[in-house]
Parts: C-alpha cells; structure tokens; sequence
C-alpha cells in the first residue's frame, strides 16, 4: 500500500472511518452506580474511565440499589466549579443522570443522598425523592465516594483534527535551537520529517548550573532566545518596511523592554509559536516545573518562605547542621588536617585512600554529632500532657486498639519531632494520647513510650548507618567511578553534595545563615507523601540523591500558606497556556497533587482543549491512576529504550501501544451498529473507494447475514439494521444509533475503564542512546516498529540523526544541525506588528512580503566575533591551548564564584579567522585542550577528536558541530526513513487502522499489524531488531 505525502496541512484528509459504520467512535454510554455510590467497572485496578470531548454518558442508579435515597448526581468539573446533573426517571423506578463531556479534564462524579425517610410498611425509601421539603434534603445530604470521568481534549492543526493516536512528537533542547529568528529554518526540517508535535525544555531564565529544568525567573524568558547575534545590520520595527524608524538589533530588544510593562519577549514566543502552526503545521508542548526553582532564583531574597528552611521547618535543623558540618568536615580535609592522623587527603583515587577518609569521617564528625540526641521521648512530659488532656476531656472514651497498634502511632507521632531540637525534647501532644488511653490506663502508658523509646534509638542507629553509607557511596561513585578529581574547597567539590542553599552565605555564623532545603528524589519513597515532611527524616539520614542547584518549593495545604509562591507559579502555569498548546509535568510524581490540580485549572481556563503528559516513577499502577485521576493526565510516557528484547519489546506495544487487539469484537452491540452507506466514500487520496462501493447485500454477508432482495437494501438507500423489521421492511424508528435513552429502556456502550493513552518514545531527552545502550542499529528497528503504534509516538532531535551520546540538558550548548540555511531568518518583533495590523484592520490578512527577510539573509554571519568554551570540573588554574598558534599561548579564562565554572573566550581574528577579509567569513575548524593545575586534559561534554591516538576537544567556528552536515551531503541517520514511517503513523491513527498485532516471528524479527475493521487493510510494520552484536558483524568506525 503506497503512502501518500502529507498535505499542505500536514495531516491527511479524512478517509474511509472504521468509526463511521461500526461505532467505535461512540457518541452515547452508559454506566451503572454500585450499591456504594460508585461507577461500575469490571475491575477498577485496570484503568480510569476516559470519553472523548462531546459524547454523552448515562449515569443510572438502579432502583433500590442504594441505602439511601438519592437526591442528585453532583460534578465537579475540570475547572472546579460544582453542578448537578440533569436527571429523568426511567421504568422502575430507575434514576438516570446526564452527563455531557463539555470541557476537557477530569470530572468528579458523586451521588447526593437525602435523609432516610420510612415508607408506610416501614422500608426504607428507594431513589425517589420522598423527602419533605428540599431544606431538609439539603441540611441531611451526604455524597458517596467520587468516581472520575477523564475527558480528552480535542486538538487540531490549522483546523484539521488531530487524532491524540496520531501524534508524532519531537523532543528538543530549547537552548541548542538558537534565538527566536532561526526556529523556522530549524523547524523545517522537523516538519519535513512528519513530526506534528514538539515538545520544548524550559525557555525561560536559568540557574547557575545551565541546568534546562533549574529555572531561575519562571516568568522571564531568557535573553539567549531574543538577543538576535545571527543577523547584522538594520530591522524594521512594527513590520515598517520604508526605513523610518529602524534600530540596531542589540536596540531592539532594549526598546521592547522600556515600552512595555508585560513580560518581555512574550509577544515574540507567542507569534513564533503561531507562525510555526500555521507555515508548518506544528503544535507545541513545553515543560511545566512546579516543584522546585534555581537555588539562585532572585524571587528567593524576598520570599524565602517558598523554600523548607529550618525557620519554618524546624524538623530540618538537625539535617542542616550535619549538613554544615559535612561541607567544614570536606574542607578540613582539603587543607590536610587528618592526613597524618588518618592517612585521609583530598585525592581520593583508590579504595584505600577513599577508607582513610571514612575512618576520619567516623572519628571527626559522625561520633561527635551525636544521632541519638535527636531521637530521644521525654516520657514523663508526654504522661504529663496526657493528663492534662485527661482532665480537660474526661467524658471521651479512648479507642480500643492492642499495644502493638499503640506504639505505632505514637512512635510515628515522635518521628514527627525528630531533629527539631537535641536532648529528651520530644513530647507527643496530649490530644493525641487522650484519644488512646483512658484516664486509668498511666501504667500501660509509660509502657508503650519506654517501648517507642527503645524504637527511636534503634531508629538512630539505622539513621548514623545511613548516613555513612551515603557519604561512602557518593564518594565512591564521584571520586573512583566518574574520576571527578581531587575534593576542592568550593561545595561542589565537596566530599559530599550540599543539602542546603544558603541565600546570605556572606554571613560568617552558619547557624545565622537563611537557608532552604534542596530538592531531588528518593529512591522507593511514596509518591503521594512530601519527602521534607515532618517525620520522614530524608534529609537527615542523607536518603536524598540531591540537585544542589535547586531548591524545593513549600506550597503548604492552600494559598494563604505561602500566597506569593502560588501567585507567582499560577502566573508562570497561565503564560504556558496562553503560548502552547500542552505541557509535560516535569517530576509529576514528587509534585503535591493539590497544587498540580490548581496550576492545570488554571491553565484550562485559558486554553480549555490542554494536553497534558507526564512521566510518573511512581511503582504503583494504583498510585499512577490516582494520579491521571487528579490531574486528568492525557498520556504517560512509555519508552523502547526500557526493553530488553525483541518480546519485551512486544509486550510493551501490545500493553501500551494498542487500541483493540486484531479481530477484537466491537463494544457495540450489533443491532446499534449501522450499515455502510451505498454511496462511494473518497479514500485517503480522494479516489473513491472499491470496498466502500461493494452492494449492501454483499455487506450484510461479511456479518453473516444472507442476502435480501428487497427495497429496504436498494443501492440508492442508507438503512440502518435496527431500522428492519421481521419482514425486511424498514422501521419508522427515529433513532440512529439504538443508543438514546427512553422512558423505557437505557441503551447504550458500557462504559469500561481503560489504560491511559501512551506516549511511546523511542528515546527520551533525559536517556541512554541505542549506541550507549545497545548498539547504533538499534535506532531504526524501534523507530520502524513505534510507527506501528495505536498510540501517540515520540522521539528526542538527534536520535534520528544517529547521535552517539545523550546530549546533556546541563552543559550541552552546541546549535542543532541547520539542514534549511536558505530558509529567511524571522523577525519575530515584524509577526507581532503583523498581528497587531490584522485585529486593528479586523482581518487575518496574509502575510506580507518582508523585503528585507533577503537582505537580512544576506547579511547573516556565518562566524560569530567571540566563542565561548568552559570547563565545568574545577581545579585552582585553567587555561586552553590550541591549534591557531601551534599550540604556544595560554588563554586564560574567568571563573564563575557560584558554580566554579570557568569560561574561556575565543576572539575572532586572534584565535580563528586570523587574516581573513570580512566579507569571507569562512568557517575553520579548531583543536584544542584544557590544562588544569598543569595536566593537559580534554571536557568529554564537549565534542572531542581522535588524532592518531591523541584525543583534543574540537569545535566548527560557525556553531556546526565538527564533522557535522554541509549542504550536498545525504542525510545522517535515519534521517531518510523518518518522513515514511511519521506518515505511515498519522495515516493509521487519523484514518482509523484501530486494530493492532504485534508479534516475535524469531528471536529477534518483530511484525506490527495495524487493521482496518470496516476496509480489512492493513499496514505491516516489519524489523529485525538489534538489541546486541550479531556475530561476525563488524564494529562501527568512531
């Protein structure tokens, strides 16, 4: 079957739909409420239920089926506002509720009960409302337990639907796409590609670290996408193409800055984005970080309620004074204080020198802090409190729970308080204990806390264990496996990472010092639960794989418990709607739930059809469909790279990337079902279609029907099965789909929970390439057999290009390959003035030509006038040497106090273009090496060259990357085949192939089956994986 090239739209026209004759796309269920006030499934471990935007469900309670008398179905809709659902009484007596899938998310369902009322016999009331007056309903009402409806959005490209099965994502690093005005030449070639999605890292400010996710300012976009370096010479303002009032680039900016109030550069991303729409058919997606922000974010000085500090989490300070005392510990031993007693120094290159250290650790700082005076019950205060408690609420009577219960409780309640203050500090509330022993029981009182006691010393023990392995084990990871080098006095030298950021650390007292805890994740912690909680103790037994450049947000319960933090962040959740069209929730599972659920309201509000994906490290398929139930998530990241093998690989496609099995029996039942239409139906390509244009009788035999030669089936005629009667003769039923819901029956498809939507990548941004995992062959299989995926697809910019290594989302700064350079730099300020003129003129009036976009490609500099390189891994001296002069000179840098990073800078006409004339500009590629405190070295994060068994770090002077793509070159990767498999993706999706087969015909060939039930086409999706080496295969050249 040949596949037809994207249109201009990039999506196809529809086609021949397998939903338009057999249901699939259902526009009426039906679902029934159990005897506990829930939403019937099969079983609910299975999925949430999901409907798309528009279809009806009807909600019914069978009579008698509930203790209580219902009242009303109440929702809660996605944006959080409350209504009830209009409601009819079908035969029997039985309730039904409507509800309408109007908005895009998450829709909370409860019944509303009224009070029981006794019926004449005495039994007691059934649905009806025999309540008397609705005061008293309403005073007496309680609810069941919420059952949740997930409604998806629905999503179009220039006017054309797209299918969420149909969406072929791409993946970018934002800051290697360059400034504003070249994305639509790099994004050419995405679209070229048949990518009709792009997911964004942040745009916005980042931190000291360079980190994509350590954002600074989350509502100033960064400077590095405005500032325009590429072009020279002068741009029109305001789309004035006469020459008034023209300004130098480095002006332009600096005039959208004094004129406007808003936030600068908005309007640009906005017109960027829109333009990319519309000239390219591409959506957009960005990343969402509620969770934490950039330990140097300025926002932090005034507000440093926003962070977990030891001022407002007083459970914190025993883990920041070992946290301190870890940091002065890691500087005496750079200044060799233990190295005679110990034997310890700052180089630590071996396992012996890394146990020197150690048994210094264990002598000098752990010892000495003492675990266990953070850790011990003051049992005659909690007695006392207790009776206090006691005599204040004699009358209330204690639960009846065994000791062992007991203790658990009041242990987890002294957990609570563990590191607030050192010494027999602890004291449990007596509101506590009241509630857990009678005034009579004091005996078995101080029983129970002598035996918590006994648990919070062992407790401490563990914690001091902890503690010393973490120190050991990073040590061992970052000195002996990575070669990080000797330990420095700066913190990220340190022996171990910080856990703390101090926002004044010019304050010479430490325990003076404003500090915020960092955030990171745990390995196995519960998602639902804060790790900087009272009584979890992360921070103190250092179970924390901490990110020292970001810090944790403290959101608290509601807004008035940090007002500014949910300002701030609600505003940066609102900008992301108002530009894109979806967000991925970056750390979805260490994000408080409650604060997500606000932050995505508010994002629906402004843009109501918003996609939503997330990754969720959650353990827990309970935990993950809580999760998509809170939040209305549209699809979970699933990725290739995670399997092992050919069947591994089966199985995730068949559990994740699968719509209905192949020949799997339609949820319509067959007298809803509707005959095909006798006319023709235009095809894929606009040919009419030879299945479509088959007789009816010929139809009705693929049903196992026999043929009839009656009126009813006349070629000229459209007639529905439940329109016949016994005779053959047609029905003057009005209904169309057998599915409406009448005072005598409720029909209609059931209702059934389902997995949420995949978004199966081949490779995230975040992961192991197939070369770094498997092996570089690997690339294509998977990419060939996702393509045959009933799900959306993803890939990461360079995967298709073959790239070796993950590009790092810290350091990577390189420009992508630019595969369009005759395609005109954008002046995003000139699509602003060109939306502006439309809503003034109140037209959507076609873009003009811009005389200068040539003249401005002209004038583009290919070779920048400065090039920065930096070396991130520390030392006392850095400088570089390189080839523009023989390897002779130093070229010295500056270091960065902050981050320890050192930046070097490369001058045009001294250290590359030496004698060239201007106009030339003519790109060099340079060889060069870093030498640190005399040893000569090379940064692995940047791109390095073999020469004759000599490794330099190499780099192109006009931001290509060495080696890279020139104009006349084939294409890298598998650049070539991409175009074919998105096509055959967004064919299969947009025209329904709803039926899937995936199968291990050998150990190693997979065959992916996607079906059309109403054609019987199909597309084949064949590959031979390369998980490992074949024998006898040669090795790659480097």
């Amino acid at each position: 079957m040949s596949v037809k090239a994207l249109n201009p739209r990039r999506l196809p026209p529809p086609g021949q739909a397998a939903t338009e004759f057999f249901g699939e796309t259902v526009e009426k269920f039906i679902s029934y409420f159990d005897s506990a006030g829930e939403l019937e499934a099969p079983n609910k471990n299975a999925g949430n239920f999901r409907v798309s935007k528009g279809v009806t469900v009807d909600l019914v309670v069978l009579n008698g089926s509930q203790r209580r008398p219902v009242v009303a179905c109440v929702v809660e809709t996605p944006l959080g506002e409350e209504d009830k659902l209009p409601k009819r009484t079908a035969d029997f007596g039985h309730l039904v509720f409507t509800f309408k899938a109007a908005l895009a998310g998450p829709y909370r369902i409860q019944l509303e009960y009224g009070p029981v009322v006794a019926s004449q016999s005495g039994a007691a009331a059934n649905n009806e409302d025999r309540v008397i007056g609705e005061k008293d309903a309403e005073a007496s009402a309680s609810r069941s337990p919420a059952s949740v409806i997930i409604v998806e959005p629905s999503l179009s490209i220039n006017g054309v639907a797209l299918k969420q099965e149909s969406i072929s994502l791409q993946t970018v690093l934002s800051r290697c796409l360059g400034p504003f005005s070249g994305w639509k030449r790099m994004f050419t070639q995405t679209a070229e590609l048949g990518y009709n999605v792009i997911h964004f890292t942040p745009l916005q400010a980042l931190g000291e670290s360079g980190s994509c996710y350590s954002i600074a300012d989350q509502l100033h976009i960064s400077d590095f996408f405005l500032e325009d370096k590429s072009l020279t010479g002068e741009r029109g303002l305001e789309g004035d193409s006469s020459g008034a009032g023209q300004v130098a680039p480095g002006a332009v900016m600096a005039l959208r800055r004094a004129a406007s109030s808003d936030i600068v550069g908005l309007e640009e991303l906005q017109a960027i984005i829109r333009m990319m729409e519309t000239d390219l058919g591409l959506l957009s997606t960005i990343d969402l970080v509620l969770n934490h922000t950039a330990s140097n974010s300025p926002w932090l000085q005034d507000h440093p309620d926003s962070g977990y500090s030891p001022a407002n989490s007083p459970w914190l300070r025993g883990a920041y004074e070992l946290d301190w005392k870890l940091q002065e510990f890691s500087r005496r031993i750079v200044r060799g204080e233990f190295a005679e007693k110990y034997g310890a120094t700052k180089e630590i290159n071996d396992e012996g020198q890394l146990q020197n250290v150690m048994r210094a650790f264990d002598e000098e700082l752990l010892k000495p802090f003492r675990m266990s005076e953070w850790f011990l019950l003051h049992v005659d205060d909690t007695v006392k409190t207790w009776k206090d408690a006691c005599a204040e609420n004699a009358e209330e009577n204690p639960l009846k729970l065994a000791d062992g219960e007991l203790q658990d409780r009041l242990f987890n309640e002294a957990l609570k308080q563990v590191g607030v203050k050192r010494g027999a500090t602890i004291v449990i509330s007596g509101s506590v204990t009241r509630r857990l022993f009678a005034p009579s029981e004091e005996g078995r009182l101080r029983q129970v806390l002598n035996n918590v006691n006994g648990r919070l010393a062992e407790k401490a023990e563990e914690s001091a264990r902890f503690v010393r392995q973490a120190i050991e084990g990073n040590a061992r990871w970052e000195r002996l496996q990575c070669k990080r080098g000797a330990l420095g006095e700066k913190h990220w030298e340190a022996l171990a990472p910080r856990y703390f950021t101090p926002l004044n650390e010019d304050e010479q007292e430490v325990t003076e010092r404003t500090v915020l805890a960092n955030n990171g994740w745990v390995m196995g912690w519960k998602a639902t639960e804060d790790f900087a909680a009272a009584g979890a103790l992360v921070y103190l037994r250092r179970e924390l794989v901490v990110w020292s450049d970001c810090v944790k947000l403290r959101y608290g319960d509601k807004p008035e418990d940090s007002p500014f933090l949910w300002r701030h962040m609600t505003e940066y959740c609102r900008i992301a709607a108002k530009v894109f069209h979806g967000v991925r929730l970056d750390n979805c599972h260490s994000t408080p739930i409650h604060v997500a659920q606000h932050m995505l309201r508010e994002c629906r509000r402004i843009r109501p059809d918003f996609w939503i994906f997330a990754e969720l490290f959650t353990g827990s398929q309970a935990v993950d469909l809580h999760f998509e139930r809170c939040l209305g998530i549209n699809a979970l990241v699933r990725e290739a790279m995670q399997t092992h093998d050919a069947g591994d690989l089966v199985n995730h496609l068949k559990r994740f990337g699968m719509q209905n099995g192949l020949g799997q029996l339609s949820p319509v039942a067959a007298i809803d079902r509707r005959e095909a239409p006798m006319r023709a139906a235009p095809n894929a390509s606009g040919n009419l279609s030879s299945q479509a244009s088959k007789r009816p009788a010929d139809a009705a035999c693929v049903r196992g029907e026999s043929k009839r030669e009656d009126a009813a089936f006349d070629a000229d005629s459209t007639v529905e099965l439940n329109q016949v009667d016994e005779r053959g003769k047609a029905k003057s039923s009005p209904s169309s789909s057998g599915t409406d819901c009448r005072g005598t029956e409720c029909r209609g498809v059931p209702l059934r929970p389902v997995l949420c939507p995949a978004l199966f990548y081949d490779c995230t941004h975040d992961n192991e390439t197939p070369a770094q995992k498997f092996t570089p062959g690997a690339s294509l299989p998977l990419s060939v057999l996702l393509a045959g995926a009933g799900c959306a697809v993803g890939s990461t910019r360079g995967y298709d290009e073959s790239v070796p290594s993950t590009l790092s989302v810290v350091s990577e700064d390189r420009l992508y390959e630019d595969y369009h350079r005759e395609v005109p730099l954008v002046n995003p300020l000139n699509l602003v003035a060109e939306k502006r003129r439309a809503a003034h003129t109140g037209s959507d009036t076609e873009r003009p030509k811009n005389r200068e976009a040539a003249a401005a490609h002209a004038r583009e500099k290919r070779v920048p006038d400065e090039i920065k390189i930096s070396w991130p891994h520390g030392g006392k001296r850095v400088i570089v040497r390189g080839s523009w002069d023989g390897w002779q000179a130093d070229v010295a840098g500056t270091r960065d106090d902050a981050s320890g990073r050192v930046e070097i800078t490369l001058k045009k006409g001294v250290h590359y273009a030496i004698g060239q004339p201007p106009e030339e500009d003519r790109p060099e590629k340079l060889h060069f090496k870093f030498v640190v405190d005399g040893h000569w070295t090379v940064n692995n994060e940047l791109p390095c060259e073999n020469d004759g068994g000599n490794v330099n770090n190499v780099l192109c002077t006009d931001s290509r990357a060495p080696g890279g793509w020139t104009p006349g070159d084939g294409l890298p990767g598998i650049l070539t085949i991409r175009p074919i498999l998105n096509a055959m993706h967004v064919k299969a999706g947009q025209e329904e192939f709803n039926q899937l087969s995936a199968e291990c015909k050998t150990d190693d060939l997979v065959v992916v089956v996607r079906h059309h039930p109403v054609t019987h086409e199909c597309i084949y999706f064949i590959a031979r994986c390369a998980y490992g080496w074949q024998r006898g295969d040669p090795p790659l050249p480097e």
